[in-house]
């Protein structure tokens, strides 16, 4: 599709020149762009980095600090000969230096101190089922052309580095890069055009997820078609060859997939509610360290959604099997893509063993309006979906206030094992007495159209409710408090300042989540039967609650 941006306009302020006057020489233009959005992207790289190394000199300060306190601390000179036999019981110290441990007064030996080993784990031998062997040498190129359709709405300057990374990927007959943006602001279109990409320009208003990418679909010659977000970013060059080669030359005919995704290994900043979350979602889908071949076993809902799953992060397809089923909806449409791919008899592949840098940072509020949406959705599609029993509003708007203070006064200890910290706050969620309280008391939890609509309904529509009703939401968020605590057992040891602060932050987005969640449960035990007033404030819940999900 041919760009319908606007004419640029000369600026009055800068003087005319004659045509031709300090021409550049041929391709010199081009290689001007490029080194213009090196260096503006570099510049800012170098900030970030500058502020992230400020905040890392701070903490190892303090915990140097800390480590030289308890170097000098009597009990750690006392206990030095036991901790001298289990290195020695566990082969890493050497006979000949455990005499020198034995003395409890001894200085330490002059020597650095290395973090304990913490290796990466990879899928275990054998279990790789969607991929051939893989080759120690450089694999073979694959004679086949890759469009990649990437949906973009202000994707800020770390977009330059993803067009660089896709252009750069190896093994392929061809690559191009299908950009369909929603009416931008800061220059993302602008940046795809000088980077090479096709771009396909819609109103923001017209965005829906399955529109965007069947447009972009529309516009892409490759004879594959990866589709994936502007946030993401490949692990390599031989990362889209990888998804190509499990997609056209499979194992075996049992392994035939007709699309594949690959998990995600989240950024270094990213949340550690959204990180356990991801952990605990890939489990459910058991593509958590193996690949997970998905093929159709059945009507109930854990299996369609567990056989089914895609994931639009990064989704490689045959551009003749999309065009034949397209997506659907306006949420979600990774998954129905998938579930009808299986219900076709057709399978589907997530792999473990193929990875991509993806996650997010997002507040409380984002966390709360899309756990509604997900469960709107998934009782839409999944009729069997089980629900919690239905709470009245009076029960969800006291029980948020009741946890909201719990998580105020929290105060995890630094030095404690992290796991233990998140299990302690579950139980005190558990144990603690709730408090009926007044109507004025509704939180938004940080999104500030639910404060109202919560008061309306109280004061306007229905201020009943029993204190039976506080049990499914306290049961809910103590349950989601114990998954998180499972994820941080298996990644932290023992808190610090900054680990206390980001765990506070994934407990409050824990509640929001959960309230999201049973306000949907109400809306959806509501919304069948409900009429007048009652109906017009359940009608104006869905629509603050979706907009902008």
């Amino acid at each position: 599709m041919e760009s319908d941006r606007p004419p640029v306009k000369a600026d009055p302020a800068t003087p005319a020149r004659e045509p031709g006057a300090d021409a550049p020489p041929p391709g010199r233009a081009a290689r001007t762009l490029w080194q213009d959005d090196d260096l503006v992207a570099a510049q800012r790289g170098v900030e970030w980095l500058s502020g992230q190394l400020a905040e890392a000199q701070a903490r190892n300060r303090t915990l140097e600090a800390r480590l030289q306190a308890v170097a000098a601390s009597t009990s750690w000179r006392i206990t030095r000969p036991l901790r001298g036999l289990m290195l020695l019981l566990r082969g890493q110290l050497p006979l000949r230096r455990l005499a020198a441990r034995m003395r409890p007064g001894a200085a330490p030996p002059a020597e650095p101190i290395r973090p304990a080993p913490r290796p990466v784990r990879f899928p275990r031998p054998g279990t790789l089922a969607a991929l051939p062997p893989l080759a120690t040498e450089t694999p073979q190129p694959l004679d086949v052309t890759v469009s990649v359709v990437v949906p973009t709405y202000n994707a800020g300057p770390e977009f330059h580095w993803l067009l660089r990374k896709l252009q750069g990927q190896q093994g392929l007959a061809g690559i191009e890069i299908v950009v369909v943006d929603s009416g931008s602001t800061d220059g993302t279109a602008e940046l795809a055009e000088r980077s090479g990409c096709k771009v396909v320009r819609i109103p923001n208003s017209d965005f829906s997820h399955s529109y965007a990418r069947n447009l972009g679909a529309d516009n892409a010659g490759g004879q594959l078609l990866l589709f994936t977000v502007q946030d993401a970013y490949p692990i390599g060059d031989w990362w889209l060859h990888t998804l190509a080669l499990a997609l056209t030359r499979p194992a075996s005919e049992e392994v035939r997939l007709a699309a594949v995704s690959c998990a995600e290994f989240p950024r270094r900043d990213s949340e550690i509610f959204y990180n356990a979350a991801a952990e605990n979602h890939y489990r459910f889908l058991g593509c958590h360290d193996v690949d997970r071949v998905g093929a159709f076993r059945g009507e109930d809902q854990v299996e369609l959604r567990t056989q089914g799953q895609l994931s639009d992060v990064a989704c490689l397809i045959g551009a003749e099997t999309f065009q034949a089923y397209r997506y659907e909806g306006r949420y979600a449409e990774d998954l129905v893509l998938g579930i009808r791919l299986i219900r076709d008899g057709l399978r589907t592949g997530m792999l473990s063993s193929v990875r991509v840098i993806h996650s997010h940072n997002r507040p409380p509020a984002y966390h709360l309006k899309r756990s509604f949406v997900d469960l709107i959705f998934l009782l839409e599609v999944f009729p069997d979906f089980p629900l919690p029993p239905p709470p009245a509003i009076g029960a969800v708007v006291t029980a948020a206030r009741a946890f909201d203070g719990l998580l105020r006064d929290w105060r995890p200890a630094a030095g404690a094992p992290a796991g233990a910290a998140v299990r302690s706050l579950a139980e005190a969620a558990r144990r603690g007495p709730v408090r009926v309280l007044s109507k004025a008391a509704a939180p938004d939890l940080g999104f500030a159209p639910l404060g109202p609509w919560l008061t309306h309904w109280l004061e306007q529509v229905d201020p009943d409710y029993d204190l039976a009703d506080l049990e499914p939401v306290r049961e809910m968020f103590v349950g989601r408090l114990r998954h998180m605590a499972t994820y941080v057992d298996g990644v932290y040891d023992v808190l610090d300042d900054h680990l206390a602060v980001d765990l506070t932050a994934a407990a409050h987005k824990t509640l929001a989540a959960t309230i999201g969640a049973m306000l949907a449960v109400f809306y959806l035990a509501e919304a069948g039967s409900a009429s007048g007033a009652r109906r017009a404030a359940l009608d104006e819940l869905r629509r603050i609650m979706l907009a902008g999900i």
